[in-house]
């Protein structure tokens, strides 16, 4: 049975701009799963609101969207609530109740469900998808990755026949995003519910889709199976955002491609010899930036407490990621650097100062980007520095320039931006202030492949001219390429402040797909690139 069928879809925002979507068309059945894939502002958010009608983006539109069948801009709201369902990339903007159940009665009372058959509902979606624990919760007191699984099951009270997805692992740790995945795959393979889903973080979900549509300014580049896709864009700058094991296939020639990394990391296993990765010099003489000793904090007298004791010592001129699953305290960690809160015990020293207040000489880039914009467009944002200082336009556009921020893009007001045009727009606006110290919580959500190369770039040139960056990241591959060293959050201490390569090759789990396929063959391996090359050098099989 045919769900949808996207014909000739044109799309454009305003009369001026170009278009956001130009002639797309796909069909999707029953049971099918299809990936959304292409650079940030390419048009996957766009395509997936013009599917859901109560969602869709004010602007000038062309061709068709059938859903079974039906024009679906004349699907009554009922029919598309019950029917399709979207998860979008923030866990906190889709609940409009204060608790758990609530939350998963909300749409069936509605629909106008009668109540046995809601409690019915919640009971067997909550067994299904293992909320039970979760129910008497308030919605608050729940991690992302717990908040995500809720917005999941919520929609799914309804049964839809479709579900469309955006970006849903973008804020969540590596554990809680498989966990989520694997409950789509789980409904997908037993429920039969068809499903487009965009993600850049591909690992989880590109070999077991049906087939990848690729976009390109908005544009249909191709529409083939997940083998046929990699090996179209293996070498493309789009390439980068590929599984780790597609990639070494390409690398390798291979005719059948690794579609796993158990079974990459058994290829190269039996078929090289081992090889190891030389660590980078760390030079012991650096200023200390940024010291925490003791430091304990809590957001209520009597809750619990977020950061327990914590000790962390940050050299100047050094990239620092700190990791760890959601809710362990790396957002406070950043926020109490940045003098936003103070220690309730202990002692942030920042360059050799005590931390009472917000300093001049540090910049936060916060969760949601959108918090640090007030004008009416970009351009006007960036115009003026914290003290009232204009700014020339040749110097915005060369720092705009830098990030990948086009003209046009700095004359729209910012909520009409995509999520990575949207981090970019703000790194930009923190750069300009010229800090000494970059604070960043989560600067890749929302970013493609190519854009997280070039965030690792200027970091790494901010850091070689003196500056210290310390970014707190689900991103472990943004981590491995760029990072020094990194810090591992759990239960509010630093559990591990270690070289980044030292840490990932070293962890088991909380690591990269490139990092457990190198193993002990290529030990200290823990990007694709190092792992590639040392395939590459090696030559062939032992």
């Amino acid at each position: 049975m045919e769900i949808i069928r996207a014909e000739g879809l044109t799309f454009s925002y305003t009369d001026t701009e170009n278009k956001a979507l130009d002639g797309v068309s796909f069909t999707l059945s029953e049971g099918e799963l299809m990936l959304l894939y292409g650079a940030s502002g390419s048009g996957k958010s766009t395509l997936l609101r013009l599917m859901k009608p109560e969602l869709s983006p004010v602007g000038r539109r062309g061709g068709n969207v059938l859903y079974t069948g039906n024009d679906i801009k004349t699907l009554p709201a009922k029919v598309s609530a019950a029917e399709i369902g979207f998860v979008g990339q923030d866990p906190n903007a889709a609940p409009v109740t204060e608790d758990v159940l609530g939350e998963l009665a909300f749409l069936p009372e509605n629909l106008g469900k009668p109540r046995d058959l809601i409690m019915r509902r919640i009971a067997e979606i909550s067994a299904y998808l293992g909320l039970e624990p979760l129910i008497g919760r308030k919605l608050a007191e729940l991690s992302a990755g717990q908040k995500q699984l809720v917005n999941l099951a919520a929609v799914m009270t309804a049964s839809p026949k479709l579900l469309l997805l955006d970006e849903p692992t973008a804020r969540l740790d590596p554990h809680s995003a498989e966990v989520f995945m694997s409950r789509l795959m789980k409904i997908r393979a037993e429920l039969g519910t068809a499903m487009i889903i965009s993600e850049h973080r591909t690992e989880g979900i590109f070999g077991h889709c049906d087939r990848v549509l690729y976009l390109e300014d908005g544009v249909r580049r191709s529409l083939l199976p997940p083998a046929e896709t990699a090996a179209a864009l293996a070498w493309t700058p789009m390439g980068a955002g590929l599984p780790c094991c597609y990639r070494l296939s390409a690398a390798l020639g291979l005719d059948k491609p690794l579609t796993d990394t158990a079974s990459a990391a058994r290829y190269v296993r039996e078929n090289f010899k081992p090889a190891k990765v030389s660590a980078k010099p760390s030079p012991s003489d650096k200023e200390t930036a940024v010291e925490l000793r003791d430091v304990w904090f809590g957001y209520t007298r009597h809750g619990a407490d977020i950061l327990r004791g914590t000790d962390l010592t940050i050299e100047n001129g050094s990239i620092t990621a700190v990791i760890g699953a959601n809710g362990t305290g790396k957002s406070t960690l950043l926020k109490l650097i940045a003098g936003v809160y103070r220690p309730q015990e202990g002692k942030v020293s920042v360059f050799g100062r005590r931390v009472r207040g917000c300093r001049r000489d540090a910049a936060m880039l916060p969760q949601d980007p959108a918090a640090i914009f007030t004008e009416k467009t970009l351009m006007d944002d960036l115009r003026f520095s914290p003290d009232g200082e204009r700014r020339d336009d040749k110097t915005i556009l060369a720092a705009a320039e830098r990030l990948g921020l086009t003209p046009e893009l700095l004359g729209r007001f910012f909520l009409d931006l995509s999520g990575g045009e949207l981090q970019r727009a703000a790194l930009t606006k923190l750069l300009l202030n010229a800090p000494k110290l970059l604070l960043l919580d989560e600067p890749e959500t929302g970013l493609d492949c190519v854009n997280k190369h070039r965030l690792a770039e200027i970091l790494r040139g901010f850091a070689a001219e003196g500056g210290t960056v310390i970014f707190a990241t689900h991103d472990l591959d943004l981590a491995a390429e760029t990072a020094d060293s990194t810090v591992m959050m759990f239960g509010g201490e630093c559990a591990a402040h270690l070289p980044t390569a030292e840490l990932l090759s070293g962890n088991e789990l909380y690591t990269t797909a490139a990092a457990r396929i190198a193993g002990t063959t290529f030990a200290g391996a823990v990007t694709a690139e190092q792992l590639i090359d040392l395939c590459g050098k090696a030559g062939g099989a032992s």
